[in-house]
């Protein structure tokens, strides 16, 4: 996809940097682009039946087990989506989590945890997780302010 023949490519991203005495703490969160393999590996829960009266049989979705079933999904979505947002940060190594195996994936807020990093730049992380992968009022403001910029700056009298 291009235009005025300027070829758009490449996802969003975002730098989280922690300072630290021994040297700042650089993480890039990435946007997700293709959750299919989240959906390969970790498949939707179904509902189970219940019967009404009138021997009618109907999924049912108020049950405690397919409600506990959902939120772990939703769980493993979200560190699914941290992990790959994370796998673009050059060097970044996990000891417990492997991205091909989501019984571990919950373990990375374990791990970050664990290096040093704060209750708040756990969640400075997540906000940057999710500044990759949505976009923001603001960003866009700014993004509009720019293009306004340079489209009156291109059509001023020379």
């Amino acid at each position: 996809m291009k235009i005025n023949g300027k070829k758009i490519e490449g996802a969003n991203y975002e730098y989280i940097v922690f300072p630290r005495p021994t040297g700042d703490i650089a993480f890039k969160a990435q946007a997700v682009l293709d959750m299919q393999p989240f959906h390969d590996m970790v498949p939707s829960p179904k509902p189970g039946k219940k019967m009404v009266p009138g021997g009618k049989i109907l999924e049912d979705y108020d049950d405690a087990t397919y409600k506990g079933a959902v939120a772990q999904f939703a769980e493993k979505r979200y560190a699914y989506i941290v992990l790959k947002s994370l796998e673009a940060t050059p060097g970044l190594e996990w000891e417990t989590v492997q991205l091909t195996d989501p019984s571990t994936w919950m373990n990375w807020e374990t791990e970050t945890k664990g290096a040093g990093l704060s209750s708040n730049e756990v969640n400075q992380l997540q906000l940057g997780i999710a500044t990759a992968n949505s976009l923001n009022q603001d960003k866009l403001d700014e993004a509009r302010n720019r293009f306004l910029v340079s489209l009156a700056e291109e059509q001023a009298p020379s």
